[in-house]
């Protein structure tokens, strides 16, 4: 028989046995409180990241669309403004291309008389036929570092298609010729003709005097220039010259 200390061990015993029980099963219960409050949480984290993430990808999406028309009108800017530089340049172009024409010198030729063959055998005067070309700068500003040449001659007229002009000698010397200045280019025959051809050579029937040449000369912008030229000449029953412009010959530039 089991003594009254023995009883009240085991009866102790039993009642930590239980006690041990029922908190294992209360921490039991706690823990899986505690673990699906923390699912809960978890899950509500989840999907507010879930989400915020989606928020991203929006915002995202919405910066891109927002970059591309922003890249869109930066290209189109940039193209308008490549386009008005691109203006003003031909605009600045087309104003010094104008400045240009109006301020620089033109040299052309006009006619400045000429002189018949005559021979005078008691004065001892014998003179050749002669071209008196004039050289007239109609632009606004002086033509600098002019040079010329120029030959006259007794050629066939009409002239032949295939006719050559030679060249002449270049003056030896240039020098400069002021706005709406001018100068005659003297150019004498190399021979004389006979006598009674004369009269036929100055009214230009089948032979006439003609004269031609080059002029090369720089503007004030520094460009070189040239001008070619090459005139008939014909006497009028008044005395007077008139001459006529070969157009096989003359240009400028």
């Amino acid at each position: 028989m089991e003594t009254e200390k023995e009883t009240e061990r085991h009866a102790n015993k039993e009642f930590r046995d239980a006690a041990t029980e029922w908190g294992a099963f209360i921490f039991t219960g706690l823990s899986t409180v505690i673990f699906f409050l923390q699912l809960i949480v978890f899950g509500k984290q989840a999907q507010r990241l879930k989400e915020t993430i989606l928020k991203m990808d929006q915002v995202s999406a919405a910066q891109s669309t927002d970059m591309s028309n922003s890249i869109k009108e930066a290209a189109r800017a940039a193209d308008g403004m490549e386009k008005s530089a691109a203006a003003m340049t031909m605009v600045a172009s087309t104003l010094e291309n104008t400045a240009e024409r109006q301020l620089r010198a033109y040299l052309t030729v006009i006619n400045g008389g000429a002189i018949f063959q005559e021979k005078n055998r008691e004065k001892g005067e014998n003179l050749r036929f002669e071209a008196k070309p004039m050289m007239v700068n109609t632009g606004q500003t002086p033509a600098r570092k002019v040079t010329y040449q120029a030959v006259a001659a007794i050629l066939p007229t009409p002239l032949p298609d295939d006719f050559n002009f030679p060249p002449g000698i270049p003056t030896s010397g240039r020098g400069d010729l002021g706005s709406q200045g001018h100068f005659v280019m003297n150019a004498i025959v190399s021979e004389f003709v006979d006598d009674i051809s004369v009269e036929d050579i100055k009214n230009g029937n089948q032979q006439s005097l003609y004269v031609w040449g080059t002029i090369v000369y720089e503007d004030i912008f520094n460009k070189l220039r040239q001008t070619k030229f090459c005139l008939r000449y014909q006497w009028l029953l008044d005395g007077t010259v008139n001459a006529f412009y070969e157009t096989k010959y003359n240009e400028a530039e």
